[in-house]
């Protein structure tokens, strides 16, 4: 089957969203598929809503939907495709759209105008689609609440991408270490990861630790001030270190350093993050409603009880052990999509 891919900036991105759709795409090809990218730039959400009204972009999306059997859509792409994906089901009636769905922008600013208008235009991209790959139970009923029943797969992420060289025995032993409970953050710096919750919490602990945050600072600038503000009113610039992205094997040394991952997001679709942090020994702390205080309770039980620490680190990587690959998530995913292309 052929099958035309659309992203924003291509697949070499570091998100776990990205890493999901790599992850997805080499499935398809080990499989015999032929997966053709599109990348549309991502340039900002209002900036990107200018891409319905580009000739440049409706070319390229028409010929890559002119030798394609089935459209495959990351989600993230939907202020950039509603009209799009009008028009290709006008010029190309039979061809099936199918869409990768992780967290909906909408998530991100519940309440606020904003948020309205990204669940408007959300649901009208989603309305434009044939067919849904989700990556949890959790996403899924957040799209279904806003077009109601969905033809679906649901594909979880595996975790084989992570190899970590760590035993049982380097766990335990880093968890006995003296000095500051290490906790590590890993995600793009956007406010609904709640990093400014995560460093309220710490910062009001009466226990010595220190915070390595790694992830996009790019994305919202506007909040990652609010977060460098933060640290220098709270006089932590020496406890809190911001790396920005980093590279593979440098995010597997952060991880192996580190005693804790925290990311008390307000939403997650999945949050790949904790499964590669369970892979290294890290308990998860993460968050559903959530505020400071309760961060900070749960980080606390590990920085004065060493013994927890490591229970539950073991803990986390034996359920690691126990996970599924990734070649589970894509058999069901090439399955899915070679129904849907069959109509």
């Amino acid at each position: 089957m052929r099958i035309g891919l659309v992203v924003y900036d291509g697949l070499d991105e570091t998100s776990g969203g990205y890493l999901y759709d790599r992850q997805i795409v080499a499935g398809l090809r080990d499989r015999g598929h032929a997966v053709t990218t599109v990348a549309i730039p991502r340039r900002g959400y209002g900036r990107d809503l200018l891409d319905n009204l580009s000739s440049a972009v409706w070319e390229e999306l028409s010929a890559l939907a002119d030798r394609t059997d089935l459209l495959l859509e990351d989600e993230l792409c939907h202020p950039s495709l509603v009209l799009p994906n009008r028009r290709l089901g006008q010029r190309f009636p039979e061809l099936p759209i199918v869409s990768i769905v992780h967290p909906l922008r909408a998530s991100e600013r519940w309440g606020s105008f904003e948020a309205a208008i990204c669940r408007r235009l959300e649901r009208a991209y989603l309305e434009t689609v044939d067919g849904f790959v989700y990556n949890s139970r959790a996403t899924r009923a957040t799209v279904e609440s806003l077009v109601g029943k969905t033809s679906c797969v649901l594909a979880p992420p595996g975790g084989d991408h992570v190899r970590p060289d760590l035993d049982p025995a380097a766990i335990r032993s880093r968890g006995r270490e003296p000095g500051p409970l290490r906790v590590l953050f890993v995600g793009s710096v956007v406010e609904r990861k709640g990093l400014t919750t995560l460093i309220r919490g710490l910062a009001d602990g009466e226990f010595t630790w220190s915070l390595t945050v790694v992830g996009d600072t790019s994305i919202d600038p506007a909040y990652v001030a609010r977060v460098r503000s933060l640290v220098a009113h709270r006089g932590l610039d020496e406890r809190v270190t911001l790396t920005g992205r980093v590279e593979d094997d440098r995010l597997a040394e952060l991880y192996r350093r580190h005693h804790v991952l925290a990311v008390p997001s307000r939403y997650e679709g999945y949050g790949i993050a904790y499964l590669e942090g369970m892979g290294h020994g890290l308990p998860a702390v993460g968050s559903g409603a959530g505020g400071a205080n309760e961060v900070r309770a749960a980080i606390a039980a590990f920085a004065s009880d060493r013994d927890r620490l490591i229970e539950y680190s073991l803990a986390a990587r034996e359920a690691f052990e126990t996970h599924h690959a990734w070649d589970e998530p894509a058999r069901a995913v090439a399955a899915f999509l070679t129904a849907v292309a069959d109509g």
